[in-house]
């Protein structure tokens, strides 16, 4: 960005041995069957990079006054619908007061912002839905060594809808994997040395009560927390073509695009697209994930949106996390429901 660059490309070598090679790690197992894993923090940082500035997008000048020397600077673009902030602070132990002037851009009061964050403690996950002030600017802290990405809305305040899902569930492998949970107020995810506590969870959203063709924003919100100890667990969301799996049938062996013999995705770049991550703690709360793309390419087809939320190993011996597992609240809760916020 400093060097006034127009394009980047991000490759992966093959066949590397138990390392990790550009943003996602690949190794081979005692058969010599090479694998490629989860993700580093930098895919996540490259992925909130691309949706700011794909396509060469050009730059706004962006003035920054006073910054600290741990702050890497704020950098704008603009795609024709949405302005892109990129923030980035580099300072490891001081936070940031971001003050973001955004007037005479066309950008009306309340307007949605949504801040997107990579850091110590989160994946690149939606951490702020902040109104525009009527003064245009946008006053925030950002925290050490972390990224941000900020999507302001142009044009007139968006309607918001939140969508509740229709259907979800989790599955579970081993002795239960024929077992339907689909009535209970919780799902988990996790993924352990054993299939028998290997759990993948499943959301289904309609759309077709939008009545539109696409949305400014989608933003996906589930509420739960790392049951185990206070430690963040993170997991993948991907976005599933199948949508004929039903919550009341679902199990672990009809259930779509996972490998029977453990939780890891299958047909990966054909019918299962990874959308980002979601992260919990300790702590009940809410996470969320921007997935607008994937919800206007679904509202181009049949306006039914699957997401599967599957915690993968990273590399070979990523056995950390295997105590652990995500308890999130299904629509059978009383409270806290998993939604799909919608702007347009």
């Amino acid at each position: 960005m400093l060097k006034g660059v127009y394009g980047t490309q991000t490759f992966k070598y093959s066949n590397v041995n138990d390392a990790g090679v550009g943003h996602h790690y690949t190794w081979d197992d005692a058969a010599n069957n090479y694998d490629t894993g989860g993700y580093r923090k930098s895919a996540s940082v490259v992925q909130l990079f691309a949706k700011g500035f794909a396509g060469a997008r050009d730059r706004y000048k962006t003035l920054t006054s006073d910054s600290p020397a741990g702050y890497g600077g704020a950098y704008t673009s603009f795609d024709g619908s949405n302005y892109y902030v990129w923030a980035v602070n580099t300072d490891a132990t001081n936070s940031y007061a971001l003050n973001v002037n955004m007037y005479g851009l066309g950008i009306y009061t309340n307007t949605l912002c949504t801040t997107e964050e990579v850091s110590i403690d989160r994946n690149g996950e939606v951490v702020r839905r902040t109104p525009m002030p009527s003064d245009k600017i946008l006053r925030l802290m950002q925290p050490p060594r972390s990224v941000w990405l900020i999507t302001v809305p142009k044009g007139g305040v968006l309607t918001t809808q939140n969508l509740m899902a229709v259907a979800d569930a989790q599955v579970q492998g081993g002795t239960s994997a024929n077992t339907n949970f689909g009535s209970d107020t919780v799902m988990r995810v996790k993924k352990y040395s054993s299939v028998d506590s290997d759990r993948i969870s499943y959301l289904k959203f309609d759309l077709n009560s939008l009545g539109r063709t696409s949305v400014k924003q989608a933003v996906v919100n589930v509420y739960g927390r790392n049951a185990i100890d206070t430690e963040n667990l993170a997991f993948h969301v991907y976005g599933i073509t199948d949508d004929s799996w039903s919550e009341s049938t679902i199990t672990w062996n009809n259930s779509p695009n996972h490998d029977l013999s453990g939780a890891k995705a299958s047909g990966v770049g054909a019918t299962a697209f990874p959308l980002g991550v979601l992260t919990v703690n300790g702590t009940n709360g809410n996470t969320r994930l921007n997935i607008t793309n994937w919800v206007n390419e679904q509202l181009a087809e049949n306006k039914i949106v699957s997401l599967m939320l599957i915690r993968e190993y990273k590399y070979d011996g990523d056995t950390a996390d295997n105590v652990r597992h995500a308890l999130l609240n299904t629509r059978q809760a009383t409270t806290n429901r998993p939604l799909l916020e919608i702007d347009y």
